[in-house]
């Protein structure tokens, strides 16, 4: 199930792959296993949270980009990134406030 210490994306891009056996997984979860979390279809609402929150504080842009596009990014999340230092994600993260209807500061 482990392979290197990281969580096996194989098993977490399964769809079949049960709620709970994703919540044992999350642990063991390397940048790009985040990734593809915040797409299974299983995923609880706590460990989407969790994934986008660890995903918005990404060295990468593009990272930072996809959590402040992502439909299910907490406003908390998407407030953090409209002040980040790229301004590709600060406009994804704005525009999405916006859209929401979210206030924001």
């Amino acid at each position: 199930m482990l392979v290197g210490g990281t969580c096996d994306s194989i098993i977490i891009q399964n769809p079949n792959t049960p709620t709970d056996a994703l919540k044992q997984l999350e642990k063991y979860c390397s940048w790009l296993d985040c990734m593809v979390f915040t797409q299974h279809p299983n995923i609880t609402d706590e460990i989407l949270e969790r994934m986008l929150q660890c995903l918005a504080k990404s060295y990468y842009d593009t990272e930072r980009i996809y959590v402040a596009r992502h439909p299910r990014t907490p406003a908390s999340c998407l407030e953090h990134l409209s002040k980040d230092r790229d301004s590709r994600v600060r406009k994804a993260a704005l525009r999405r406030l916006t859209k929401d209807g979210r206030s924001f500061e």
